[in-house]
């Protein structure tokens, strides 16, 4: 190849366009340290030889052009994994050698059209080109790439989408009235220094910390004392203690809303881990325990009932295969408890009556056959009024929509110190002082439920043993942030990273969702073909 040739005006702009792709995910910046190397998903990007080999088009043109968007896509790929790793840090030795491998065989297979072909032709070529860049390389790429390199670049991808919302928080935040941090330098607006002082207070809160670390806003994470301060005032009023509270569940669930296309019942499953059986007679809709049972590749749900369980069986196609007809024992409305209360005032007096349900046993027979699995709802409207102005001052933000499939929940530990505590949406990887909350998918296997952990600065997998313990191997980087001031609602923050060893994690509970089963459990990715 003559590499003196002149680039090609479009391809030349591409170049320049995929070289300044960083300034875009500026606000991403997060942490300083290279993924090690047990965590290096290029092993899991394809060669050049077999993009070469495996992406073909209709034609030699069309096969070039695809060719041509792949290579240029995969080098997007790699720096958008780099920068959220660490925007102005160099790229990994593996990272370093595909991009050069793929701008070369780039830039060769370009040359080779533009020596061979008319101005003409080569002006299709690079509209063809573009096209498929913009519209079809992504696909291409997922079919090639190996599971570790899907599960760090959806990591960085759900990285630049938190920084993005809370760069748009920021830019909220900053628009408030009053809200601009020099109040608490004011000696006559802040008299008192009482927000200095409550400025002090969240910097040595370590809930409060935390929770800015982790991408909360200052509104929502000042919430989180407010909200443990509330829960604490009403388990007081109601007589109990936080010793008396159940422990928290650990495991894998099956979250989502299955109904029938015969049978009037439905099924909810929770993300708190619950059985809700809808309109079965007239009895009143309760959550109810329930287990998730796997043996090979035979998933089941045994939901508690009396006299007996109900066996739900989960079908390849999705669907949930239930018993027929069954005895379901629950509780229906007998009557209500009518309480009338008048209040007098100077002008006139006010009665009001409420209506509490009272509750008796019934057990009644209902049909589960075939459940066919619904799409997930959209994000619940946020509250108005009263319980709205409550929720703002308590610092919860908007509602976010529930995540339908197998999840996991719960907090677990290794023996090396790494924590993990999972919720339906992300799981929080904790290494050190450094904290991070990261997306993750969960496998359904044939031989057990695989919990892919994206995190971009190195992903793992985790295997659900028959114990319930998770077990993994290597190492992960966690890049995290540690509060240094704040000052109103502007936060700083210092980069922190740690490496911990990756190995098996017991849950911190005992309240399990899985029975257990003998199936043995694979340990780590397989190796990319």
């Amino acid at each position: 190849m003559n590499a003196s040739a002149p680039i090609p005006a479009s391809f030349a702009f591409r170049l320049r366009l995929l070289a300044c792709t960083g300034a875009l995910s500026v606000c991403a910046t997060a942490a300083l340290a290279q993924a090690p190397a047990s965590g290096d998903y290029t092993a899991a990007l394809p060669s050049v030889q077999r993009v070469e080999t495996e992406i073909h088009g209709t034609d030699p043109t069309d096969t070039l052009a695809r060719q041509v968007a792949v290579f240029e896509y995969l080098q997007t790929y790699i720096q958008r994994i780099k920068e959220t790793r660490d925007y102005r840090g160099p790229y990994t030795p593996g990272e370093q050698k595909l991009r050069t491998d793929y701008a070369r065989a780039q830039y060769d297979l370009t040359q080779s059209y533009t020596k061979s072909h008319t101005p003409q032709e080569l002006s299709a070529f690079n509209q063809l080109e573009g096209k498929y860049s913009t519209d079809n390389a992504i696909g291409w790429v997922k079919q090639l790439q190996g599971q570790q390199a899907a599960d760090a670049y959806a990591g960085a991808e759900d990285n630049l989408a938190q920084s993005a919302r809370r760069n748009q928080e920021r830019i909220q935040q900053s628009s408030k009235p009053q809200q601009s941090g020099g109040f608490a330098n004011d000696p006559v607006l802040d008299p008192t220094g009482m927000i200095a002082a409550g400025q002090k207070k969240m910097e040595n809160d370590p809930r409060t910390r935390r929770c800015l670390e982790l991408g909360g806003t200052v509104d929502a994470c000042e919430g989180t004392e407010n909200v443990g301060a509330l829960a604490g005032l009403l388990t007081s009023f109601m007589g109990g203690s936080d010793s008396t509270a159940p422990p928290p569940l650990t495991g894998v669930l099956l979250v989502g809303q299955y109904h029938s296309r015969t049978d009037l019942p439905e099924i909810a499953l929770t993300a708190a881990g619950g059985a809700v059986i809808q309109k079965c007679g007239t009895l009143v809709e309760d959550s109810r325990p329930y287990t998730l049972r796997k043996s090979g590749a035979t998933t089941q749900l045994v939901v508690d009932n009396e006299p007996n369980p109900i066996v739900l069986t989960l079908r390849p196609d999705g669907l949930l295969s239930g018993p027929g007809n069954i005895a379901l024992k629950g509780r229906i409305i007998s009557g209500y408890h009518n309480v009338s209360t008048c209040t007098t005032g100077t002008l006139a007096a006010r009665c009001a009556t409420t209506s509490t349900p009272i509750y008796a046993a019934s057990m009644q027979r209902c049909t589960l056959t075939q459940l066919a699995p619904q799409p997930a709802p959209p994000p619940p409207p946020k509250e108005t009024g009263v319980m709205g102005q409550i929720g703002d001052m308590m610092g919860m933000g908007d509602p976010v929509a529930t995540l339908y499939g197998f999840r996991v929940t719960g907090p677990y530990a290794s023996s090396t110190g790494m924590q993990l505590s999972f919720d339906n949406r992300y799981v929080t990887l904790d290494c050190g002082k450094a904290h991070v909350n990261v997306p993750y998918t969960v496998d359904n296997t044939a031989t057990g439920f695989m919990i892919h952990i994206q995190n971009s600065a190195g992903p793992f997998l985790l295997a659900v043993a028959p114990d319930n313990t998770l077990r993994g191997a290597g190492s992960t980087t966690v890049n995290g942030r540690l509060v240094t001031s704040i000052n109103g609602d502007n936060v700083s923050f210092t980069p922190h990273s740690e490496n911990c060893a990756v190995s098996t994690f017991a849950p911190r509970s005992n309240q399990n969702t899985m029975r257990t089963s003998n199936q043995p459990m694979p340990a780590s990715y397989p190796a990319p073909r």
